[in-house]
C-alpha cells in the first residue's frame, strides 16, 4: 500500500513539475525523449514475450 501512494504522490509531483517547466524545454529534447520512453516501452515488451511461456496469450 505504501508504494501506491509513494507511486501516486510521484505522478502528481512530476506532473506539476512537467507544467510549471514546460515552456522551457525544447521541442528537440522533447521528442527525444518521447522517442526514448517509446524504445524502453517496446525493449520490455518484447523482452516479456520472449520470456513467456504461452506464445499465443
Amino acid at each position: 500500500m505504501l508504494g501506491v501512494i509513494v507511486n501516486t504522490l510521484a505522478v502528481i509531483i512530476g506532473s506539476f513539475i512537467g507544467l510549471i517547466f514546460k515552456s522551457k524545454i525544447s521541442e528537440k529534447f522533447t521528442n527525444s525523449i518521447m522517442i526514448g520512453i517509446g524504445l524502453c516501452t517496446l525493449s520490455i515488451g518484447i523482452s516479456g514475450t520472449l520470456k513467456g511461456e504461452n506464445p499465443l496469450v
